[in-house]
């Protein structure tokens, strides 16, 4: 029975992935054998063999097929062209679904040719939209038309890898010039690694919107799966993957190494080590290691400022060092381990690479054709879109939803390709049933309505006396409920149903813990944990979380500070268990209040732009995930409840050339502390051009570009906005000289041709609609004025990394010149 259930549960993922072949059966064996030795316990446990079968036999048949096939070495083949996997997405059988697209595309080309008309390919079939850290699938990225970056470079990475390119997404997890990270494809192309933005053609290889960024980077790396041994500098090697270290084709680099020794001098072995870097106001680890016997630890990145972090090896003492780009290449930074605590706060002043890109030779030929292009694409994905359900479709779905109509409208149509099984859904729940399905739809994520599958659906709502929630932390959606169902025993589920202690004691006996096969942590299903009692700790406690719902338990697992927590009833305290954060059960938390003056700048600090608050953990900061949109008026001022121990608070001002102010201050809670208050401390740099907010620049790139721009939203027959683009008129050589856009944003198509029909306006303005007023709701939003006609004016400074570095609002004579004071300052 156990082994039926298992076909059931995986019978998706494999249904589609049949084709001929005249592949020979040892080879498929012989590599299919390899790669099953390779891959993590997550993907071993929750994809059967035949999975793995039919992967390789694609694989294969495409060294067969395509004319480069047998002139790519075994090495490259091996380890980027046969897995696939390319980072914590889903698996499916886009192998052999692109490859049938591809290989009738590509089949005449040479290995450049094909590389270049497959990143066209992939932008037919989807483009940039922000999203959470799950991964879509490669099918479900192209079903929804849009992904993250991350996602556009798995979708690239593995319709080059089907088509028998070698390939690999290369990750910078965090840049140093400013707030964000990146991920891009290289392919092995003519016995050399080149690289390309997924699904954003370029006329050549080695050409993306990124050049510059990343000759900033302080570090570039990918993962390959096996043991790797090509000529890249390894960062390390683990169970399943060597992580390369490839920062050097992007960017000079310098080697810094750090001496760690005890308070008598004496070199500590083993000591964790982590270089980190900052970035959304913490120092994020780029590289974490431990000391060899030496005490030496050491990383190749770029000529940037980083810090150091080091810490003994019982956890008890950690020290904290800059590490200054300025510091000759052959200096050994040598960090002494004394105190289990910060004396005194750490300021610093932390300065970026220089930008120095590499771009290749395009004519201006070769750019108009490839835009040409790129409109074309863009009209087939359109094509796609086209089906997809409007509000007005929605809405007239949605109707009988009474009050919740609207809210259930938008959520079909942010289910995107996925609006049959979300409009089915919501056209067969019953009356009685509406407001507990539209709780249940909102505690799903976004990307959930995107991917959620009727199995899903049906078993945690539609079969379910009571529904149960399925989202628990950033797995996959699977019908564990009727897994567990059929699989536990009635004598267990009596025995389990007692309370979450005893789930906890069970899993503690029975599940077997292994980190060490699956580094990563990608999710092993509930239905995988059970059936193999096997996880990682992260798989474990989603399987904790789930049983407990299943058995009738309130349980979770605390976005803040990772806690697996659980209650029998509603009206109970929750109790944590696993002990995942070191802390005793059921500790008291104290009420932790930030001070910040009233009159300082910014006005309400933002977490992740301004500050953040770690946890010490084992002598090394962990950070607390509060959710994106928190700040300091809304969530810190009054005060967060924090478990006793040791903290950090990062601060830090990102000056318009990527230099960052940054402080680093530790403060306890003490066992039994209700009440505490800290303050909040964000250095100023006098002179300099800060950061001041966000704006969401991604829908002005096709006007804007890359680069610092002026968005002004604006109203014709509007005074104070006449005289703001009167102002411009008047200084037109000025702003034509500058070269750089400005673009005007009306409420409306009518009043944008109005503007675009104004004289004497630079030659760089351009117009657009800002569609519903969204965008000037979300910039009211981020600097806190109300969004009407008082308002207008509203003229920010960006850039495309969607940084502001001026804002004004309202009637102001006089700001054009405020604008022209301010060009020769901004960023190239």
């Amino acid at each position: 029975m156990k082994k039926l259930l298992f076909l059931i549960f995986i019978l998706p993922v494999i249904a589609t992935v049949t084709c001929s072949s005249t592949v020979p059966t040892d080879s498929i064996k012989k590599y299919t054998d390899w790669l099953i030795s390779e891959i993590n316990i997550a993907d071993s446990i929750d994809y059967p063999r035949q999975f793995w079968e039919q992967n390789v036999e694609a694989s294969l048949r495409a060294r067969q097929e395509m004319p480069w096939g047998t002139s790519v070495p075994k090495r490259e083949w091996l380890h980027f062209v046969l897995p696939v996997r390319v980072n914590n997405e889903a698996l499916d059988s886009s192998r052999t679904v692109f490859y049938r697209e591809l290989a009738p595309r590509i089949k005449n080309m040479t290995m450049e040719q094909a590389a270049l008309e497959i990143n066209h390919w992939a932008h037919e079939k989807a483009t940039y939209r922000p999203s959470d850290s799950r991964t879509s699938s490669p099918l479900a990225t192209v079903r929804t038309t849009f992904g993250r970056c991350g996602e556009e470079s798995t979708l690239g990475v593995a319709a080059m890898r089907a088509a028998g390119i070698p390939a690999r997404q290369v990750y910078t997890p965090r840049w140093a010039h400013t707030d964000d990270n990146h991920a891009w494809v290289e392919v092995w192309v003519d016995n050399k690694w080149r690289f390309l933005g997924a699904c954003e053609p370029e006329p050549v290889l080695d050409l993306g919107w990124f050049n510059a960024p990343a000759s900033q980077g302080m570090l570039m790396a990918t993962n390959v799966i096996g043991n790797y041994n090509g000529p890249e500098q390894k960062l390390y090697r683990d169970s399943c993957y060597t992580r390369i270290n490839i920062t050097s084709n992007y960017t000079p680099t310098r080697k810094v190494s750090i001496l760690v020794n005890d308070s008598l001098g004496n070199p500590v072995s083993k000591a964790p080590v982590s270089f980190r870097l900052y970035n959304y106001a913490e120092f994020y680890p780029l590289f974490s290691t431990q000391t060899d016997s030496n005490g030496k630890a050491s990383i190749e990145c770029g000529r940037g400022d980083l810090v150091a972090w080091a810490t003994s090896p019982d956890g008890k003492l950690f020290h904290i060092a800059e590490l200054d780009s300025k510091i000759p290449a052959d200096s050994i930074i040598t960090l002494t381990l004394t105190r289990p605590a910060l004396i005194e706060p750490i300021e610093m002043i932390l300065t970026p690479p220089a930008s120095s890109p590499s771009l290749p030779a395009v004519t201006e030929t070769m750019t108009n054709e490839n835009n040409q292009r790129k409109i074309q694409e863009d009209s087939i994905r359109n094509s796609v879109m086209s089906g997809f359900l409007s509000y007005d479709d929605a809405a007239n779905i949605a109707t009988g939803w009474a009050a919740d109509s609207a809210t259930i409208a938008t959520i079909l149509v942010e289910s995107y390709g996925n609006h049959e099984i979300m409009s089915r859904f919501v056209s067969s729940v019953p009356a009685e049933k509406r407001k507990q399905a539209k709780i249940w739809l909102e505690q799903l994520s976004q990307k959930d309505w995107r991917d959620i599958t009727w199995p899903v659906i049906s078993d945690f709502f539609i079969n379910r006396p009571e529904p149960i929630n399925p989202r628990i932390a950033n797995e996959l959606l699977t019908p564990w409920p009727s897994y567990f169902d059929k699989a536990v025993p009635d004598k267990l589920r009596k025995t389990l149903s007692q309370s979450p202690s005893m789930v906890e004691n069970w899993i503690n006996d029975n599940i077997a813990i292994d980190n060490a096969h699956n580094p990563n942590h990608f999710c092993i299903s509930p239905a995988g944990v059970w059936r193999s009692r096997k996880a990682d700790t992260h798989s474990r406690n989603i399987f904790f979380v789930a049983l407990c719902r299943w058995l009738g338990f309130d349980a979770v697992i605390d976005p803040v500070t990772s806690r697996v927590l659980a209650r029998k009833t509603s009206g109970d305290e929750y109790s944590q268990f696993f002990n995942t954060t070191g802390t005793a059960n059921n500790q008291t938390q104290a009420t932790v209040k930030l001070t910040y003056p009233s009159d300082a700048i910014p006005g309400n600090p933002k977490y992740y732009i301004h500050f953040t608050i770690s946890r010490i953990v084992n002598g090394q900061p962990e950070l607390l995930s509060y959710p994106d949109e928190a700040n300091w008026k809304n969530d810190f001022a009054n005060g967060v409840k924090l478990l006793p121990g040791q903290y950090i608070i990062t601060t830090g001002r990102r000056l318009a050339d990527g230099t960052v102010k940054a402080r680093i201050a530790q403060f306890n809670v003490a066992e039994g502390e209700q009440y505490a208050e800290i303050p909040l401390v964000i250095l100023d740099e006098p002179g300099k051009i800060s950061i001041i907010g966000a704006f969401n620049a991604d829908p002005l790139l096709p006007l804007t570009g890359r680069g610092t721009f002026i968005a002004a939203f604006v109203k014709p027959n509007h005074e104070p906005s006449a005289h703001f683009l009167n102002e411009l008129a008047a200084n037109r050589e000025t702003f034509e000289s500058w070269g750089r856009p400005i673009v005007l944003i009306a409420p409306t198509e009518a009043e944008a041709k109005a503007l675009a029909k104004l004289p004497l306006l630079p030659s760089t303005v351009k117009t657009t609609i800002d569609p519903d007023g969204t965008w000037l709701k979300a910039t009211s939003a981020e600097f806190e004025f109300t969004p009407d006609l008082t308002s207008l004016p509203v003229i920010l400074v960006a850039d495309s990394f969607n940084r502001v570095m001026m804002r004004h609002n309202g009637y102001r004579p006089g700001i054009v010149d405020k604008l022209i004071e301010l060009i020769p300052r901004l960023p190239k």
